[in-house]
């Protein structure tokens, strides 16, 4: 007979997972928070009294806070739930004021009277006698009165999280709109941003821009946003798809000035004379042979034998090709890039290596030149890359290392983020797209919306007649500006839509 096996042992396993407990966790907190109100309604049954009874010997009356702590606490452990309420600094605000108001109850009570009171549940609790007869003991009465008003304070930050300034500004703007008196001004709803169709509100005032942002900010609320065509957007109606008059009568037509350059006046583009002249200082580059030499000398200890075989000088960088023999892998002189700018004693502390080149069998080393060349906008604007592109949004983004200038049409993109460091040339960009477009497109065929909070940025463009609306600084104008945008963007889908075309300039 063959030998009989072991009989296994039954073994009962309790596996739970942390998200398991975390959500029993928030159920029994949760429920032990409804539970206490439930007490509070009925407090006739025999398991309402006990909670009532701790609760109250606890905390006294102020014990009405403590449902909220408990359900907030049971809500922390529920990940997926995103609601505003549930923050830590809520609980340890509740919990603040909870033992604050209880030591409030006893505070002006002699410490005798007090005592009966917390036995009884009464007054605030033992936990109010507790802390309101420490504080008396130690910095008197008045000492505790004033450190227990400090207490409510912080408390009510950490529930609502504001500060002492915003408190104070918004009293401040109560009483300076006269809001405290019953004189406050309505403030105009999402609605009130209008878009007619026609070009009647010229006839009152020609010279008001297409959208009215008051630069007060009073004045402001109590604006509503008129959008009125310019004369030279074509006008059609999206029901049948057929071209409109703007609604003008003749009379009123010879009396109305349009705000824009009439349609058939030619429009003279910006002078190049304005520009500074193309500067001839070459950049800085250091001894280029040098550091020839010390590349090659210091890809050598490496083991990673090279040879430089050209070098192109550009405004901020000069590149230095290499040409290694068969066999020696690209990534071990990438690799050593610390190494080389330690070696050619950087200006900037780092290099830049390409590795390979594109089109060619060589891996480039930039190394940034010790003083830049400065690049006019006057030669990138007069440059055959420039003159080459037809579109009116065509805007240069500058040179390469090669000195060959790069430009682009902002129009085949149509979501642009211009991000960088401190002093990286955000900005020097951002006027560069301004400036290409202003030498070349008229009012007529572009527009510029420009949103300035700084104030400083682009005030210098407040004046020019591509503006479709006065420069917006205030953040509120800036809403409602965006707000327009957006339904300008969907009526003008709507035109594309009623004569089959896909873009603006197949419209």
């Amino acid at each position: 007979m063959g030998k009989r096996g072991r009989k296994r042992k039954f073994k009962l396993s309790f596996n739970l997972s942390s998200e398991a407990l975390r959500s029993i966790l928030a159920v029994v907190l949760i429920l032990a928070g409804f539970m206490v109100i439930v007490s509070f309604i009925a407090p006739d049954f025999p398991v309402n009294s006990k909670i009532q009874l701790l609760l109250r010997k606890v905390f006294g009356l102020s014990s009405v806070i403590t449902p909220f702590i408990l359900i907030i606490s049971g809500l922390l452990f529920i990940d997926a739930l995103k609601i505003k309420i549930k923050e830590f600094r809520i609980i340890l605000g509740l919990l603040t004021l909870l033992a604050t108001l209880s030591s409030f109850l006893h505070l002006f009570l002699q410490n005798d009277k007090a005592k009966i009171l917390a036995i009884e549940g009464k007054g605030g609790g033992f936990i109010g006698y507790v802390i309101s007869s420490t504080l008396k003991s130690t910095v008197s009465i008045y000492g505790a009165f004033f450190v227990l008003i400090a207490l409510v304070i912080i408390s009510l930050i950490l529930i609502f999280n504001i500060s002492f300034d915003q408190i104070l500004n918004f009293y401040t703007n109560i009483f300076k709109s006269g809001k405290f008196f019953g004189l406050g001004k309505p403030k105009i709803a999402d609605s009130d941003l209008e878009v007619t169709p026609g070009m009647s509100s010229l006839e009152e005032n020609s010279d008001q821009p297409d959208i009215i942002v008051s630069k007060n900010h009073e004045d402001f609320l109590e604006s509503k946003f008129e959008i009125v065509k310019s004369m030279s957007e074509p006008q059609i109606d999206l029901s049948t798809g057929m071209s409109i008059t703007s609604g003008i009568s003749p009379k009123t037509t010879s009396a109305s000035v349009s705000p824009w350059p009439p349609r058939d006046t030619i429009w003279e583009l910006p002078p190049l004379e304005l520009l500074d002249d193309i500067s001839s200082i070459p950049p800085d580059t250091g001894d280029i042979e040098e550091n020839k030499r010390i590349i090659v000398s210091t890809l050598k200890s490496f083991d990673v034998p090279a040879e430089v075989v050209d070098c192109q000088i550009g405004p901020t960088f000069t590149k230095y090709m290499l040409e290694s023999p068969p066999g020696v892998r690209v990534a071990k002189i990438s690799n050593l890039q610390g190494d080389l700018a330690l070696a050619l004693a950087s200006p900037t502390g780092a290099v830049r290596i390409e590795a390979p080149i594109p089109g060619k069998k060589q891996v480039g080393i930039e190394v940034p030149n010790k003083k830049r060349a400065n690049i006019n906008f006057k030669s990138l604007i007069t440059s055959e890359q420039m003159k080459s592109v037809k579109s009116k949004l065509a805007v240069v983004l500058g040179k390469d290392v090669g000195g060959v200038t790069h430009v682009y049409d902002i129009g085949k993109m149509p979501h642009l983020l211009i991000a960088g460091t401190t002093g990286s040339g955000k900005s020097i960009f951002i006027h560069n797209i301004i400036f290409s477009i202003l030498y070349r497109a008229s009012p007529q065929e572009v527009k510029f919306i420009m949103i300035d909070p700084k104030r400083v940025e682009l005030s210098a463009y407040k004046d020019i007649p591509h503006l479709y609306t006065p420069m917006v600084n205030d953040f509120e104008a800036a809403s409602s500006v965006f707000k327009w945008a957006i339904v300008e963007m969907h009526k003008r889908y709507k035109m594309f839509e009623s004569v089959k075309a896909r873009n603006i300039e197949s419209y």
